[in-house]
């Protein structure tokens, strides 16, 4: 071993052949694989054999060939070919020929009768381009890239992947191989809204589920009341029916969210009044248990995902497309500030305290976005000035007294159980994973890909410096 870590590769003199060292070699190169590094140790040996001044191709060829199956031992490197040009000092190529695919090398001339061996392509491991995807999706997808195998694939080239989120829903991406690293780019056929941040003059704090690295869910006091911001470009909100209200069940997660739907889950709250304390509609699952009536606050679901609120008939309707309607009582804030009917306690339900009781409220900001509002010893005036203050531009009051007055966030834990933590009411930690009576609002996690994710996952490629072999 010379000095600086370098070895000097020579080997016995044969009949007619001169033995040189052609080639130097660090003692260790790096290759780095999905799961982690590996040190690869190894030295390079050409061998010339003296008959005239002109490069050696076939030994070129064979020493590509050793270097190929040494740095990528998966790949099932057999031959290579070269074509070399007539002028000495002109780069050019080499395709190492593989069970997996062809290895472009390019051969560049250097000073003092060197070469500079290079691969092009990138050699990604197996099932690599498709455990990149499922790592920049918003909730578990099953992922399908092509070949299982290890991939040789060219600067550019673009990979498509299918996923099948476990929300039901599929949605087709292109991974873009950037460099001969194996850096790649997640890539999706449309672009993804802004995102969205909580306004009105409050100070917001993230809680609970982060998605694609950016909470969605942030939290918020104003006046005694606690407010929840839902983020309206990665979450969608499904109404759920109770085991008893309304009466019959109507959709099949039996008054609580279904262990299929879990791994999405980011918050659930109540819904409004008993249906039969009111005279509003139902709508969901492709059920309508009762028609919306025109002139009700309503929350509109529809298909795909979108919420909005307001008046029924004048701000909001149903279509083909709607998936679902909760209605509750008259709108309690409209326009950005409280309805004048909020100052009268009488007209926003029965209450087993008094006018100050636990009440709790849903509105829609500027963007799209949902607001839950709860509290105890509110009164209507109280709640619709802080769902003011947390920028709703129209708001609901939902269901009131103790009993029935619950906002909850939800996270995914290691082993893939999902666990609640209790934010705003008095109920239970894990309160909509068991049957409940009554129907209720979950939040979603959108089975969505990260564009413009990036990440690396090849191999080291090759990359050797050798003396020119001659003959």
């Amino acid at each position: 071993m010379g000095a600086n870590g370098w070895t000097q590769a020579t080997t016995a003199p044969r009949s007619g052949c001169r033995s040189a060292v052609l080639g130097r070699v660090s003692v260790a190169t790096r290759r780095r694989a999905l799961a982690g590094s590996l040190a690869v140790a190894f030295a390079a040996t050409l061998v010339a054999c003296s008959s005239g001044g002109g490069l050696d191709t076939a030994v070129l060829q064979r020493s590509i060939t050793h270097q190929a199956q040494v740095t990528y031992p998966t790949l099932g490197v057999a031959s290579t070919r070269c074509r070399a040009p007539g002028n000495s000092n002109q780069a050019f190529v080499c395709t190492a020929r593989a069970t997996a695919g062809t290895l472009t090398v390019r051969v560049q001339p250097t000073r003092h009768s060197m070469l500079s061996l290079d691969a092009v392509d990138a050699v990604l491991p197996p099932n690599s381009v498709a455990q990149f995807v499922a790592a920049h999706t918003s909730i578990p997808a099953t992922v399908t890239c092509g070949t299982t195998g290890v991939v040789v694939a060219a600067p550019g080239t673009g990979i498509p992947c299918q996923l099948s989120f476990s929300d039901q829903t599929t949605t087709s991406v292109q991974v873009h191989v950037l460099d001969a690293f194996g850096n790649l780019r997640l890539d999706t056929a449309t672009t993804a809204p802004a995102p969205a941040a909580p306004g009105g003059g409050l100070s917001w704090a993230p809680t609970g589920r982060v998605v694609l690295g950016r909470p969605v869910t942030f939290t918020a006091q104003s006046s005694g009341v606690g407010l929840a911001w839902l983020d309206p470009v990665l979450l969608h909100p499904v109404l759920v029916a109770g085991t008893s209200d309304p009466p019959g069940s109507p959709g099949p997660w039996g008054g609580q969210v279904a262990a299929t739907a879990r791994p999405a889950l980011a918050a659930a709250f109540n819904s409004g009044f008993k249906t039969g304390d009111i005279r509003g509609g139902w709508v969901g699952w492709g059920t309508t248990w009762r028609p919306p009536v025109a002139g009700d606050a309503s929350l509109v679901v529809n298909a795909a995902g979108q919420a909005l609120l307001g008046q029924f008939g004048r701000d909001v309707s149903t279509g083909p497309d709607t998936a679902f309607v909760r209605q509750n009582l008259p709108l309690l804030v409209d326009g950005g500030v409280p309805v004048p009917s909020a100052s009268s306690p009488g007209s926003w339900g029965a209450s087993v305290g008094g006018a100050s009781t636990w009440r709790s409220g849903l509105g829609i900001d500027a963007h799209g976005a949902l607001i839950y509002a709860a509290g105890g010893g509110l009164t209507p005036a109280v709640l619709a000035q802080a769902l003011v203050a947390g920028g709703a531009q129209r708001a609901m009051e939902l269901d009131i007294n103790p009993m029935w007055v619950a906002f909850n966030t939800y996270q995914p834990t290691l082993d893939g159980s999902v666990h609640g933590t209790k934010v705003f009411g008095l109920r239970n930690d894990d309160k909509y994973l068991s049957p409940d009576s009554r129907d209720f609002i979950a939040m979603l996690v959108r089975g969505v890909a990260e564009a413009g994710a990036t990440g690396r996952v090849g191999a080291d490629p090759l990359h050797l410096i050798v003396k020119t072999p001659t003959n």
